[in-house]
């Protein structure tokens, strides 16, 4: 509908990125022997009083956002409720070419807090400050890429004493260990019946194509090629979806012959991203999704502006 000339209503577009503290929206949960197992387990290690640091690591596309997602909306609700645990609780999204700046930036907005001073060291002991007065806080960083020191940052080492927890998503169980975790959590990949049930689901149990043996045979190995990865899962199986009998072989085709050599990004995940990619429609829409790709990373992208830019460029046609 985006793609139609450019004619969208103005109430058809809708704001999705909460405001810090809020609830986050999250996608239904996958693997319920995986992923919940997965939940409970850091769950746990939250309410333990002697754990102050848990480090959650997995490859890119395992979920691991996801997951940390539902704990940051239980705390959230959890806090609401009665607070005995836990003062508040935060997200903080890291960026791969973070720095003790960024972060300091980025964390002092998560909590609502005007850090204007220059200087690296003063403005650790303002944020220090700043959190101490949260007391029993819950500070989430996620798609942490290097390892940091939390004297430097201005983050209170998380004791029992004081109450707090500090969680860090990462690719790397190196970051984990330099950042002094006291617990490591790995998110796995799905396993064969939970990535085919999820594939399904993105295709389309509906649409009958999978009735046909021939195609479903197909359909199995194309999932299998996702290697579990829940964002390649969904990303081919949406591709997928109420395509042509005649186009699955070819799919498959496709991924078994995909490679890629992109820093930062496992082999797998972006050869199955670019498999998507290159399924859109036609050159227009392969440019409108480029076109994202200008905004700075986390960079929060409105629709209407992104639809807007679209036009002045000439992306939309006539």
């Amino acid at each position: 509908l985006i793609l139609e000339k450019g004619k969208i209503p103005d109430d058809s577009l809708a704001e999705f990125s909460p405001e810090m503290g809020n609830i986050l929206p999250t996608t239904t949960m996958v693997g319920d022997l995986t992923n919940e197992g997965t939940l409970e387990k850091i769950w746990n290690y939250i309410q333990a009083e002697e754990v102050g640091r848990i480090g959650v690591y997995g490859m890119g596309g395992v979920g691991k956002t996801t997951i940390m997602r539902e704990i940051y909306n239980r705390l959230r609700e959890e806090v609401k409720k009665n607070g005995n645990r836990f003062d508040d609780v935060f997200w903080v999204t890291v960026s791969q070419k973070s720095s003790i700046e960024k972060l300091q930036a980025n964390i002092a907005e998560g909590i609502g807090f005007q850090l204007s001073d220059q200087d690296v060291m003063r403005r650790a002991g303002k944020l220090s400050d700043a959190l101490k007065e949260r007391k029993r806080f819950v500070l989430i960083l996620d798609d942490l890429w290097e390892p940091f020191s939390l004297e430097d940052i201005g983050i209170p080492i998380p004791t029992k004493e004081n109450g707090c927890k500090l969680i860090l998503t990462t690719r790397s169980f190196h970051v984990c260990r330099s950042m002094e975790t006291e617990k490591e959590v790995q998110v796995k990949v799905l396993s064969e019946k939970e990535s085919w049930d999820l594939f399904v689901s993105k295709v389309g149990s509906s649409t009958g194509v999978l009735v046909d043996e021939k195609i479903r045979k197909v359909a199995e190995e194309v999932a299998k090629e996702c290697d579990g990865l829940p964002l390649a899962l969904v990303t081919v199986g949406r591709a997928l979806r109420k395509v042509n009998k005649e186009d699955w072989q070819n799919a498959l085709t496709a991924l078994r012959g995909s490679t890629s050599n992109v820093a930062g990004m496992e082999e797998k995940v972006f050869s199955r991203l670019r498999f998507s990619y290159d399924r859109l429609k036609d050159d227009e829409t392969r440019s409108c999704f480029l076109y994202s790709a200008l905004y700075p990373e986390d960079h929060e992208i409105e629709a209407k502006e992104l639809i807007e830019y679209w036009m002045w460029e000439g992306l939309l046609g006539k």
